[in-house]
């Protein structure tokens, strides 16, 4: 049967129907089956049902089936609804949803499937009700589906007392990709990801595009737990190899976690949900990880959501405090300068650093209203400073990568300006390299504007991102934090200090200063002052302090703890 395409079809089609004797031998085929599946009534008749199902899914039909049939005769004819791909005659899969019955005549007793093509209603717009469907772009199964697929499977190896694995992969730096490619470059990288995958599998598994940049696999019927491992470094050994995207070579790295059935869950949308607090653990933005469940995590998701409930009560609670900690200028020790550091003073845990919060402010977007707060703050306390004779304090604050994004964000730092009666050019606004990873429109025209508003734009942890050198030659940035990082080995490895060095020297030649992080030694000092850099700051000369000790800091003079800043080491 030579199938006519789809664009010139006639009327509609009825649903794919497949009668079936005791045998499982096809003894009837509709012409919706026909045009499913691609084969003619005349070459399928007589077949074994299971040419027309992946293997993973034979037991499946088989037990419901065996179900079906332990109705006697003169009983009521049974039927059941299940969910799972069918094969087609170019031996790509279609997603169904399968209706099994009994049907009996004088002549003989059938077993009829009655199928509904979800893939058709996909490509035709029409909505199956509370039905998961293949993914539109890489005509996996989506998440609603995968997890109906493996709910099936798992109830057949809970009869036969086997284990089964779930993976939740994410890629890691796709948001870079995409934004560097185009959406239609991540796209064709999605999809190629997704037939990679496909090839890793035996005859069982299931992968699915789990939502976004994230796949899930169904690693089916496994005597042994400890098989898991070797399975997810196959699929991971699998990205080494680069993938062709418009004609670039992408390398792409993944985080794997895993959830193992029964022992994690025995649903399929519990043992995801485990797999993904697992994938967390694994997550590392330049290489492939993984991580199996573990119960801890529970109660770590827990504790993560009382703090995010908290956090979103403690700025009306007035419950953020502002430390600053002093950048000092490397050829007299003043202090030019303080960062402005935010803490939370918590009601029953004291003050927490912002390594435990800010990121759960960045995801939430509480981040928006409390860099708000913190300009107000900052600013008035720097008003405040300099009517008390410290007029020559400049002010550091940090800008996340939503405030960048926020097209209020110049108005707010001008509301900031106008009430505290500063002038922008006390103002270094401090930017991560992280803000270059992800895709936000307008964030470089939002540079732009500060910078032609007369604020000072500072590159923080400089070194640790992936494309900072390119935005650093194309962006108006006045300074250049090195990443602390960088001073681990200095002075007395070799290759960390050249390494400072070049980075003093290219800032240097692109009129930029330089500010070294993380000063701990007055080694470390004398090398940066005799490499050029002109200010630091760190724990060497002062941990972060309240505003009263940058007044005693600066009126009395600082007592560093260094105890041989300033000596000449010249040569």
């Amino acid at each position: 049967m030579n199938c006519p395409p789809e664009d010139v079809r006639v009327g509609p089609l009825p649903d794919p129907v497949i009668g079936t004797d005791r045998h499982m031998r096809i003894v009837a085929f509709n012409e919706g089956a026909e045009y499913v599946f691609g084969y003619p009534a005349g070459e399928i008749l007589g077949q074994p049902f299971s040419v027309l199902f992946p293997e993973r899914f034979i037991e499946i039909l088989r037990t419901r089936m065996a179900e079906l049939e332990e109705h006697g005769p003169g009983q009521q004819p049974g039927s059941c609804r299940v969910r799972l791909c069918g094969l087609r005659r170019d031996g790509s899969e279609v997603a169904m949803d399968t209706t099994l019955a009994v049907m009996e005549s004088q002549e003989q007793r059938l077993l009829v499937a009655t199928c509904r093509d979800l893939s058709g209603a996909l490509r035709n717009g029409s909505e199956v009700r509370g039905a998961g469907q293949p993914d539109a772009l890489t005509a996996l199964p989506d998440r609603a589906l995968f997890r109906e697929l493996v709910d099936q499977s798992l109830q057949l190896l809970d009869r036969h007392a086997r284990k089964a694995g779930i993976l939740v992969l994410d890629l890691n730096r796709f948001r870079l990709i995409s934004h560097t490619l185009g959406h239609d470059g991540g796209d064709h990288l999605l999809t190629q990801v997704g037939q990679r995958l496909q090839a890793q599998l035996r005859q069982g598994d299931t992968v699915g595009r789990y939502g976004g940049d994230q796949f899930a696999v169904f690693l089916n019927d496994l005597a042994d737990v400890e098989d898991i491992p070797t399975r997810v470094m196959r699929i991971l050994d699998s990205f080494q190899d680069p993938f062709p995207v418009h004609g670039h070579e992408v390398f792409v790295t993944a985080s794997v976690g895993v959830s193992v059935f029964p022992t994690d869950g025995q649903e399929a949308e519990f043992l995801l949900q485990r797999a993904d607090m697992a994938r967390t653990q694994a997550d590392s933005p330049v290489q492939s990880n993984w991580a199996f469940y573990a119960p801890e995590l529970d109660a770590r998701a827990w504790d993560r959501l009382d703090l995010e409930s908290r956090l979103n009560r403690a700025l009306e609670r007035n419950e953020f405090r502002l430390l600053y900690q002093p950048i000092v200028s490397l050829s007299d020790n003043s202090i030019i300068g303080v960062e402005a550091l935010i803490r939370w003073e918590h009601p029953e845990r004291g003050l927490i650093g912002p390594a435990e919060f800010v990121p759960l402010l960045e995801e939430t977007g509480i981040i928006v209203p409390v860099g708000q707060w913190v300009l107000e703050t900052a600013c008035a306390q720097l008003r405040d400073w300099h009517r008390q004779g410290l007029g020559g304090l400049e002010l550091s604050v940090n800008l996340s990568p939503r405030q960048v994004a926020d097209p209020q964000l110049v108005e707010a730092l001008e509301g900031a300006l106008r009430t505290s009666g500063l002038c922008a050019s006390y103002l270094r606004l401090e930017i991560t390299e992280n803000l270059f990873l992800q895709d936000m429109p307008g964030a470089e025209e939002r540079l732009r504007q500060l910078h032609e508003a007369g604020y000072r734009l500072s590159l923080d942890d400089f070194g640790t991102g992936f494309s900072a050198m390119n935005y650093l030659r194309r962006l108006p940035f006045h300074h250049l934090k090195i990443d602390r990082s960088f001073l681990n080995g200095v002075p007395k490895k070799v290759e960390d200090t050249a390494l400072v060095r070049g980075i003093i020297h290219m800032a240097d030649t692109l009129a930029i200063q330089t500010v070294a992080e993380g000063v701990e030694t007055a080694d470390q000092a004398d090398v940066l002052r005799w490499l050029g850099c002109p200010e630091a700051q760190g724990f060497g000369f002062s941990r972060p302090v309240d505003a009263d000790a940058i007044v005693r800091m600066v009126t009395e003079g600082p007592d560093f703890p260094l105890s041989q800043v300033g000596s000449d080491r010249s040569g």
